[in-house]
């Protein structure tokens, strides 16, 4: 599935997607609207929607396909695309973001041999570096001071009912989702 193969390092120092990807990217689940993923790409910051079953990538919207629909309750998965917007987790960080640069594309899903989610690869605006956790969690953190102001999910509507919150799905981090299925998975209690 991804887009280029593993390069093996020439040295200690070669570094990978992997040093660089966001581990903890926002995601949708598969069964996501239009207006799900219109409602995310509210925030400058989120270039591309992931859209999961399990933890596995069924797809990824972006503003630009979002062209080709007009209707909000339509699935987010009929204008997903995955060829092009995939990486391994071992592919050279160097040749991938000359590739980066060279095309105009800021994001890069990261996946396993099997499609599995493992992360976000993140070019910034001014096409030097890679997002980091670190940038992600304080630009939230700063949103939180103020949830209104991305008018995403959580913002208020002043046309819904009482609670005045959009009515969208929710994006949660990959650790968010792996968290609940295990919490929904039954003990053995039989001691194996």
């Amino acid at each position: 599935m991804p887009i280029w193969v593993q390069v093996e390092p020439v040295g200690a120092k070669a570094r990978t997607v992997c040093d660089e990807m966001v581990r903890r990217p926002k995601a949708l689940p598969a069964n996501a609207t239009i207006a799900d993923v219109r409602a995310l790409l509210a925030d400058d910051h989120v270039h591309m929607a992931l859209l999961l079953r399990g933890d596995r990538l069924v797809g990824t919207v972006t503003r630009t396909d979002l062209d080709a629909t007009d209707g909000p309750d339509d699935p987010a998965v009929t204008v997903a695309k995955l060829e092009g917007r995939t990486v391994a987790p071992g592919t050279c960080l160097a040749l991938i973001r000359s590739h980066m640069v060279a095309t105009g594309q800021r994001r890069l899903a990261v996946v396993d041999h099997a499609g599995r989610l493992l992360g976000l690869l993140c070019l910034n605006r001014t096409r030097n570096k890679f997002c980091s956790d670190r940038d992600v969690a304080s630009r939230e953190a700063a949103a939180a001071q103020s949830p209104s102001s991305l008018g995403g999910p959580g913002a208020l509507d002043p046309d819904r009912g009482p609670d005045r919150r959009r009515d969208v799905a929710t994006p949660t981090s990959l650790e968010t989702q792996r968290q609940q299925q295990l919490s929904r998975q039954p003990f053995d209690t039989r001691g194996r």
